[in-house]
């Protein structure tokens, strides 16, 4: 069977897919030219799939689905990366386009607003930590094991999202206005991991007490700081200059110190 293929139009809105698009069925044909022998096919395939209850993925449905995804991670590196340098409200539906060389329709067919991209890149962010610090917390290994591998967690977090430190800084310096409850969730669960391990350390008498809020701050404040310093480091016109913040630090000399730093500060 043999399809000549008519790739999604990204210069124009497309409508979400149905539920019976889902199921695999006719509507996957809109967009493509089939001929007459591969239609006669194509319509034997759907009877079997109709009465079997098997999916079927026809090669336009894979390419479409290749390129919808394509499009999206697009829009969201495009976004991630003008949030994270010009915040909020400096940046623009059209601005994000322009960087992502889509239409600005593509982005309203992924995304229901300029604040519903925002707060998915944020979300994708605090999320994925979550999962990985709450599996830490979790674990059966010793409290100080678990805390030297939640600041590796977050170093690593700062390396696949670098737009993350900047985005949350300038928002938590603003107050937050554009955390809903479900991101604000996705924080929470990164900070009760963090007082998890601390309450286990405690509990085996290898932490002391300490106010669990400031320990979190203590821990992963400068991990933040280091990340935004980077990006300041990172511009060509700072290469040059003579200035000892400006240094370059590898993440494993991070990861050891702040290791380090946390278990002095958390010893009896």
């Amino acid at each position: 069977m043999s399809f000549i293929l008519k790739p999604p139009d990204e210069f124009s809105p497309q409508k979400p897919r149905s539920a019976r698009d889902n199921d695999g069925h006719v509507s996957h044909l809109k967009g493509c030219r089939v001929d007459r022998q591969s239609r006669f096919e194509l319509t034997n395939q759907l009877v079997i799939n109709s009465v079997s209850g098997t999916g079927v993925e026809t090669k336009m449905t894979a390419a479409k689905r290749t390129t919808t995804t394509s499009t999206r991670d697009s829009v969201f590196d495009a976004a991630a990366a003008l949030f994270s340098a010009n915040g909020f409200d400096g940046v623009s539906m059209d601005d994000i386009a322009r960087t992502a060389e889509v239409n600005k329709a593509m982005i309203y067919y992924h995304f229901a607003d300029k604040l519903a991209l925002y707060r998915a890149i944020i979300g994708d962010g605090l999320s994925s930590t979550g999962d990985t610090v709450g599996a830490i917390a979790s674990g059966s290994a010793s409290p100080e094991t678990k805390l030297d591998a939640f600041i590796e967690a977050f170093v690593r977090m700062t390396e696949a999202r670098p737009w993350m430190p900047a985005m949350m800084l300038r928002e938590i310096a603003e107050g937050a206005p554009r955390l809903d409850p479900d991101t604000m969730q996705h924080m929470r669960t990164v900070v009760m991991s963090f007082i998890a391990i601390l309450k286990q350390g405690q509990a085996a008498k290898v932490f002391r007490e300490i106010h669990p809020i400031l320990a979190y701050e203590s821990t992963i404040g400068p991990i933040i700081i280091n990340a935004a310093r980077e990006r300041v480091a990172e511009q060509p016109e700072r290469k040059n200059q003579d200035f000892p913040m400006l240094i370059e630090i590898t993440h494993e000399q991070v990861i050891a110190h702040s290791q380090e730093t946390a278990r002095r500060m958390l010893k009896p």
